[in-house]
Order: structure tokens, then C-alpha cells, then sequence
């Protein structure tokens, strides 16, 4: 899996076929006026060559006595059927078809990112790289697996923005504290865990994986905060917040490599992760959607928190 393991997660997948039709946040929206005029021009193209297709056999049932109003009936019916088992298909399709797009985007900058790093850096280095990303994102699958199996089945159907904050303030403290904990103790144990999983040589990738736990917790709570993006905003306000990752990662990537040597991985995705994070909050927030002052802090608190335990484990 890679750092951006939690949208690729193929538990996510699943969830978002179940997401419910958001028709009426959908329908308000001025931007979906082309698309509905598309659609009703597919439909009405559509009945035209059922029609002309069909002239024959819809004569030969007016002379057997149905009347036009029975004749319109059996061909709208027909089409109403398709539509009906269409629109729902076309849904999920869509939602699949947007997931699928942004775990390539994903893998496809950290893929991209990783070529240069071993052309750069070497083997030996990469496989320190490769030793801390892949712990630290075994930490993360932990709550990226109940946030996307449950918690968002449980709010995807929503649009009522009050009760998406009120199920987010709910699992806010307990998981932001649960998980800067775990994420803190997995930075004081990262190298027993390397020496566990790996052998004694990977002890080395240390600095690598507190820095990538530093991101992985930024995804986490990422995902905390954006339970109700689908629900609220559709798949625009889902993609924006999923492509602003990788594009910082990008950015953080090329001012970092002359400076950061072989952390430039680790300080790119960490500080992508951070942008990320601060998207998903000032986009939920302008929907309604925000901690508890003291849900707030509790986050800020935590984030220093690690960063300046992951500053102090990586020197």
C-alpha cells in the first residue's frame, strides 16, 4: 500500500457504491444544468429511434384494437424501466469510476516520486524508505479500516449537515485521541519494530517512518473530518479535497529534494498530508461541519505533538 493507502483502500471502494443519490443537493446546483439537458436529449433520442424502430409493431397494435393512449403506455413504459435500473448503475459506476481515478492519481505521484528517489538515492535507501512507509501505514489501516467500513456507511446517506457534524463531533475526541496515542507510541517503538519485521539493518529507517507516521495520522484524521464530503458537496467536493494531497506532495517534493536528502519522501508526503488536511477542514467548515472548540485544540495539540517527537526521533 502506498502513503495514499487510505483512498486507494479497497474497503472504500465497496462503501461508495452504497452511497445514497444526493437528488435534491444535486438538483440546486447550476453546474448540473448541462448535464441534465445532455441527458434528457439521450432519453428523448433514445424513445425517437425506439419509436421508428418499432413503427410496424406499433401499428399492428392499433389494429387490433389498442388505443394510442395504451400504445404511448407500453413504449414509456419500457423506457421508464430503463431508466430506472439505469440511473442507479450510472451512480455507482460513477462514484467507482472517481475513486478508481483519484487511488491512480495517487499511486501515480507516489510511484513518480519513488523513481526519482532510488534513481537519486540508491537501492539500499529505497528499501529503508519502502521498510518505514510500509509500517507506518499498517498503523493507519487500523482506523482507515472502521472509518471507511462503518463510520462512513453510517453517515453516507445523509445531506442534513447538522446531523453529518453532530456524528462527527461524536467520533472526533475519542479518535483523535486514540489515535495520537497509537501514533505516538508507534514512533517511540519504530525501531523495535523494524528490528521485528524487518532485521536490525532497517533500524536505520527510523527518521524515514516517524516522519511517514506523521503523515499517515494527517490522512487519518483527513479522513475523520471529510466523513460527510460525498453526502454534502458530491463527488466535487470529494475530488477537491483528494487531488490537493497529491498535488502539495508534488510541490513539497521539488522545493525539498535539494535540501532534505533521503527524509524527502517522508517530509513531502507528511507535509501533503498536512495540506490535505487543511482543505478537507476549511471546505467541511464551510458546510457546517466543525469540531468542538476543544475538539480543535485536541488536534492542534496532537499534530505539534508529533511533529516535535518526530523531529526529536529523526535527529
Amino acid at each position: 500500500m502506498t502513503s495514499a493507502g487510505w483512498i486507494a483502500s479497497p474497503v472504500l471502494l465497496p462503501q461508495l457504491l452504497r452511497v445514497k443519490v444526493m437528488t435534491a443537493a444535486s438538483s440546486t446546483s447550476f453546474s448540473c444544468l448541462p448535464n441534465a439537458t445532455i441527458a434528457v436529449g439521450v432519453v428523448y433520442n433514445n424513445a425517437r429511434i425506439q419509436l421508428a424502430e418499432r413503427a410496424w409493431e406499433l401499428a399492428s397494435l392499433r389494429v387490433l384494437g389498442f388505443t394510442r393512449g395504451e400504445v404511448s403506455v407500453l413504449l414509456l413504459g419500457e423506457l421508464g424501466l430503463e431508466i430506472a435500473a439505469a440511473i442507479p448503475l450510472g451512480f455507482a459506476a460513477g462514484y467507482g469510476l472517481a475513486a478508481l481515478l483519484l487511488a491512480l492519481l495517487e499511486q501515480g505521484t507516489v510511484l513518480g516520486l519513488r523513481a526519482h528517489y532510488l534513481r537519486v538515492h540508491g537501492i539500499a535507501a529505497n528499501g529503508l524508505l519502502q521498510a518505514g512507509l510500509a509500517l507506518a501505514q499498517q498503523v493507519s489501516s487500523v482506523f482507515v479500516a472502521y472509518l471507511v467500513s462503518y463510520a462512513f456507511g453510517r453517515i453516507s446517506g445523509s445531506v442534513d449537515a447538522a446531523r453529518v457534524r453532530d456524528y462527527t463531533r461524536r467520533h472526533w475526541v475519542p479518535l483523535v485521541a486514540l489515535a495520537g496515542v497509537a501514533f505516538a507510541f508507534a514512533m517511540l517503538c519504530a525501531a523495535p519494530l523494524l528490528d521485528l519485521f524487518y532485521s536490525s539493518r532497517f533500524t536505520a529507517a527510523r527518521p524515514l517512518m516517524v516522519w511517514a507516521l506523521l503523515g499517515e495520522f494527517c490522512r487519518v484524521m483527513t479522513q475523520l473530518w471529510s466523513l460527510g464530503a460525498l453526502p454534502l458537496g458530491a463527488l466535487r467536493l470529494w475530488i477537491v479535497i483528494g487531488v490537493s494531497g497529491p498535488a502539495a506532495t508534488v510541490v513539497a517534493y521539488l522545493l525539498l529534494a535539494p535540501v532534505a536528502g533521503t527524509l524527502v519522501v517522508p517530509y513531502a508526503t507528511a507535509t501533503g498530508a498536512l495540506v490535505q488536511l487543511g482543505v478537507a477542514g476549511v471546505l467541511m467548515a464551510r458546510r457546517g461541519v466543525t469540531p468542538k472548540p476543544g475538539g480543535a485544540a485536541l488536534l492542534a495539540g496532537s499534530l505539534v505533538a508529533l511533529a516535535l517527537l518526530a523531529q526529536a526521533l529523526a535527529r
